[in-house]
């Protein structure tokens, strides 16, 4: 592109008052035909031809003045001139032009030249116009495969953060300090939040309502939504060639350390719950629901894990309740709140002693979700024991007399556990039964959608031995997990090697009397395995490795077993895969 350096002045005629511009006598020097630019009248100025519109029609040429010295006015005209240069497409050109303009017009200065060049090589848009806001409701838009609870989550995080500290800003210029500022914002109004609920007056507190602080975990979770909407712009459109939220420092994220209540804690959070049902009473007039204060009143930590002696004590004031069967479903058999909810009969095969946890009803605000787990992991099957195998046939019926009562009004809904009609449990209802439940146990309370939270039932015939110290929560007889599995140790390896060795070492130590025809089973991975058989073969013996306790004599056929047991056949390898 052509590009003329030039003088002007601000002078002006003296008869019209007209600016004389680059015309002025006085910005030549006097003398060599006027061919040389005078230094000390006027300023210096460039003019650069500019590619056509996309119909043909001229554009006005790209003119800038005021520069006090020749090489300021130089530089800038190559630098206009690279940027025209980087690419021969007259499309390209053009759009390179409009975001000159367009920098000019914000800036006063051209774009970098590499940036430019970068974006013109991975093909980005040129003349992004597009804000966060935007951006963020096409982001949303184009998450199709998501589960509804991220889809909420992720609209959310858009409407309560995104939208109203960031939605404003252009998205290619989206800064880490605007991040930053959005994450103080938050803290700022953490604080606000603390300062009206301390408070006495009801209209402040009002005005926080259904408000809540917003922790370190849920400043992550909202700043890897952003970071994953930033990324999709990213690698789909290009738009930006950056990503400032993945370079935002946020405070740590600890998970809370999980708490047993141990004599003290109960003793002390007791003393609490009954200074907040005074202080409740005395500012309400009387009117008090001692479950929302039972619940409300802080613990030692956010997970705090029941000993089995309250388990037991549970259990037994459930006895009596409609929903005995579930809760002694999340004690023993670890289920979340959600799979228990959704548990259905035809996943039920009470002659073999087994329930398959492939369905769950899941919570999202008020509303609830059916549809399957949201991982393979959660998608299993579980062992019962005797006593749930019969706990449930006394439930089937139960249900069905419940049936009868309801006549014409009943609801055929196929699940375990169900109202009087029928219809599906809400899982808010199972976790206001069982605070009820607990409350009126004297027990403390602890959260039901965690089964880790729960202890073991000690005369459960469970024959796990406790290795831990007192107070800490790996001291229960059994820390049950959602995933109860009874893996087999690895066909080859280094990892196989060392557990073959540690057994070795452990049954020279713990069973120097072991026969020496006892079989050695590979595929099983803990060394409390060295129990005879109490029959002939084909034998079968495994151990849980939530409790590390001997489990299962299997003889031909099945057997019933205990808490731990698995329900295994002859073959080995089939009962290894279970």
């Amino acid at each position: 592109m052509n590009g003329t350096i030039y003088k002007t002045c601000s002078c002006r005629e003296e008869a019209s008052g007209k600016k004389l511009g680059k015309s002025c006598p006085q910005l030549r020097r006097a003398g060599g035909k006027g061919e040389r630019w005078s230094t000390t009248h006027g300023t210096w100025a460039y003019q650069l031809e500019l590619p056509p519109h996309a119909d043909g029609r001229r554009r006005n040429p790209l003119r800038r003045q005021g520069f006090a010295m020749l090489e300021e006015v130089e530089a800038e005209l190559e630098h206009a001139s690279a940027l025209l240069a980087l690419d021969e497409d007259p499309q390209v050109r053009r759009k390179i032009t409009d975001l000159m303009l367009a920098v000019l017009k914000d800036t006063k200065a051209l774009p970098p030249v590499e940036e430019v060049r970068r974006k013109v090589r991975t093909h980005q848009d040129l003349n992004p116009t597009m804000t966060v806001a935007e951006w963020m409701t096409e982001f949303l838009r184009r998450k199709r495969k998501i589960d509804q609870t991220t889809r909420r989550s992720y609209e959310a995080h858009i409407r309560l953060y995104f939208t109203p500290y960031l939605g404003d800003i252009r998205l290619d210029r989206l800064r880490v300090s605007d991040i930053a500022g959005m994450f103080d914002a938050i803290e700022e109004f953490n604080d606000v939040i603390a300062t009206a609920r301390a408070s006495g007056d009801p209209d402040e507190r009002a005005k926080v309502r259904y408000r809540r602080p917003v922790g370190p975990s849920t400043m992550h979770r909202i700043r890897a939504t952003l970071r994953h909407a930033l990324n999709i712009a990213i690698k789909q459109d290009r738009l930006i060639d950056f990503n400032p939220a993945a370079v935002v420092e946020l405070p740590d994220a600890d998970k809370p350390k999980a708490l047993v209540w141990t004599d003290e804690r109960v003793a002390a959070w007791n003393q609490d719950l009954h200074h907040r049902l005074a202080a409740e009473q005395q500012r309400r007039g009387g009117r008090v629901n001692p479950i929302n204060v039972y619940i409300s009143t802080p613990r030692p930590s956010p997970v705090m894990v029941w000993t089995p002696v309250h388990t037991s004590t549970f259990l037994a004031q459930a006895a009596g309740h409609r929903l005995a069967v579930l809760y002694r479903l999340i004690a023993l058999r670890g289920l979340r709140r959600g799979e228990a909810v959704g548990l259905r009969w035809k996943d039920i095969d009470l002659n073999a002693g087994t329930a398959g946890v492939h369905w769950q009803i899941t919570q999202l605000g008020w509303e609830t979700i059916q549809g399957k787990p949201k991982t393979e992991a959660s998608d299993r099957t579980i062992a019962l024991d005797a006593d749930t195998v019969t706990a449930l046939r006394g439930h089937r019926k139960a249900q069905a007399a419940e049936r009868l009562a309801a006549g014409q009004g009943w609801e055929d809904s196929g699940f375990v556990f169900t109202d009087e009609f029928g219809r599906p449990l809400h899982p808010q209802h199972v976790s206001d039964q069982s605070y009820l439940l607990s409350y009126e146990a004297g027990l403390p309370p602890v959260r039901l959608p965690r089964p880790p939270a729960w202890g073991c039932v000690p005369d459960v015939g469970c024959r796990g031995r406790s290795e831990g110290r007192a107070g800490d929560p790996r001291s229960c007889l059994l820390r049950l997990h959602p995933r109860h599995l009874h893996q087999r140790l690895p066909r080859s390896g280094p990892r196989r090697r060392r557990i073959h060795r540690r057994t070795r070492q452990h049954r020279r130590q713990r069973r120097p009397d072991r026969p020496a025809d006892h079989p050695a089973d590979p595929y099983l991975r803990h060394h409390h395995l060295n129990h005879r058989a109490q029959a002939g073969p084909p034998t079968l013996r495994r151990a849980c490795l939530v409790c590390s306790a001997a489990v299962a004599r299997v003889t031909q056929g099945w057997s019933s077993l205990n808490l731990c047991d698995v329900r295994a056949s002859g073959s080995l390898r089939e009962a290894a895969d279970l």
